[in-house]
């Protein structure tokens, strides 16, 4: 294609196409004959990342490095999957900001003095800035994408050495029936950290409509050849790719004691944006019912045992039960095992 029905097929000017060849962008080869630029099926790919990212506001200094390292990625799907990151982040960036913004609106009918405003947009303000430093910052240090290749084995040797995964199947099962209980008949599903689709399987087989979400790209892939027919998005606790009011359950198991505390109340909330009125959110998971229970199993265990708990931020039910009832949330749990707790929270 010829530099004008490139720029045509993008709606954008031949100035622009000129000036990302300027910038070292893309590199049009030239036609010998006549000098013109001829752009490839590549540089068309390229084109659209790069307006992409722009989009997003992302500098041409950044949009180099990131071209740059695409050329290493093994295929443009790894590059599909950063613009798909990019944007939820953005849009969960923008829409905080809205939803801030319209909290000082609401509270400006009031007979709001100037100084009194003034405090109110630099506690919004800073408000703001904090969540983001925290949903900006949360990082897999459990290094899932290396793990998902053989995260099914690891369940079924039961890996570790405190058992977690002695009960796995009945965890699942006691989720996903606890899910489907008073289910609307057209009811979506929502599974926070889908990892390789064995409960996403279960509404497969049901005939429920259901959408899983997982941070790490090779998990989703490896549900993906698993179960080919479901549907999964790339997304995390603190960041859900979706309109509010969508789901009537979220499911998750094995992912919740991945958040700290603080974290844990910042996802309670994100998902209860896109919880429906009248829904509820099933967690399976290690958990603790209170920090006396916690100590008294501590004594029956060796100090590897305890060090293999101590590394991740399992929920102690007594101290997040003051959180729910912060939001006025029903909540009950069933016990699976000395570990193992299934918690189901209506809104």
């Amino acid at each position: 294609m010829n530099i004008n029905e490139v720029a045509k097929k993008f709606n954008i000017s031949e100035n622009k196409l000129r000036f990302y060849e300027k910038k070292g962008l893309i590199k049009p080869k030239r036609n010998n004959k006549n000098g013109y630029r001829e752009y490839t099926e590549k540089d068309l790919v390229d084109i659209q990342t790069i307006l992409t990212y722009r989009i997003l506001e992302i500098s041409i200094e950044e949009i180099r490095e990131l071209l740059n390292k695409d050329k290493f990625e093994k295929n443009n799907i790894n590059n599909i999957y950063k613009q798909w990151i990019l944007v939820n982040n953005k849009i969960h960036k923008y829409r905080l900001i809205q939803n801030s913004l319209k909290e000082v609106i609401d509270l400006s009918f009031k007979d709001f003095k100037s100084d009194e405003m003034n405090k109110l947009l630099i506690d919004t303000g800073e408000k703001v800035g904090s969540i983001l430093k925290i949903t900006d910052n949360w990082n897999d240090k459990w290094n899932f994408d290396d793990w998902a290749e053989n995260y099914d084995i690891s369940v079924l040797n039961n890996t570790g050495s405190i058992d977690i995964f002695n009960n796995y199947n009945i965890v699942l099962n006691e989720v996903y029936k606890n899910s489907i209980n008073q289910l609307p008949i057209d009811g979506y599903v929502l599974e926070i950290g889908v990892g390789t689709g064995e409960l996403a399987s279960k509404y497969l087989k049901n005939s429920i409509k259901f959408i899983g979400v997982d941070q790490s790209i090779n998990m989703l892939k490896r549900a993906k050849q698993k179960y080919l027919d479901l549907n999964l998005f790339i997304g995390e606790f603190l960041k859900l790719p979706f309109d509010s009011n969508s789901f009537d359950r979220i499911v998750t198991t094995y992912a919740f004691h991945h958040l700290k505390f603080y974290e844990k109340e910042m996802a309670l909330i994100e998902m209860l944006r896109v919880l429906k009125e009248n829904g509820k959110i099933i967690i399976g998971d290690m958990m603790f019912e209170s920090k006396g229970k916690k100590n008294d199993l501590f004594k029956t265990l060796s100090l590897s045992q305890i060090k293999e708990i101590e590394d991740e931020y399992y929920l102690i039910i007594e101290e997040f039960a003051k959180i729910l009832d912060k939001y006025k949330l029903k909540y009950s749990s069933v016990k699976i095992d000395k570990l193992m707790y299934i918690l189901i929270i209506e809104n």
